[in-house]
């Protein structure tokens, strides 16, 4: 468009006005990517996704007394992973732990669109205790 109010009117100013114009264009966009790209890289929480909802969600299945060290984050565009420490209670066994496994995963994935999950079942919390040699 420059080109051609340059061609048909010899005004020369029309380049860099037009040049500003565009620029203004593309600045909100690239900002936003800018942005969004860091966040990835940083791997911060996906901002649809509430940290305390999902460890609730967790609380609320059955069999499951704590949750810990839970970490939610992007991997790349569209695939959120998460991980994190799974305290049972008491009275569960290796069977138990295994149902509660594949509760806990298949409601992340129904509820928050999270399906890739690693979990670490505890039956004490490790939380605070220190490593005996």
């Amino acid at each position: 468009l420059a080109a051609v109010i340059i061609w048909l009117t010899g005004w020369y100013y029309a380049d860099p006005i037009m040049s500003v114009l565009i620029s203004v264009f593309i600045f909100p966009r690239t900002w936003r990517l800018l942005s969004e790209a860091t966040h990835v890289l940083l791997e911060g929480v996906p901002v649809h996704i509430a940290l305390a909802a999902v460890q609730e969600a967790i609380l609320d299945v059955e069999k499951v007394r704590q949750v810990h060290d839970l970490h939610i984050w992007t991997i790349t565009s569209g695939i959120v992973s998460l991980s994190a420490h799974v305290v049972l209670e008491p009275d569960c066994d290796a069977s138990d732990s295994q149902r509660v496994l594949e509760a806990i995963t298949a409601m992340l994935d129904d509820r928050f669109a999270i399906e890739h999950a690693t979990l670490q079942i505890e039956f004490r919390s490790m939380e605070s205790s220190e490593s005996q040699i």
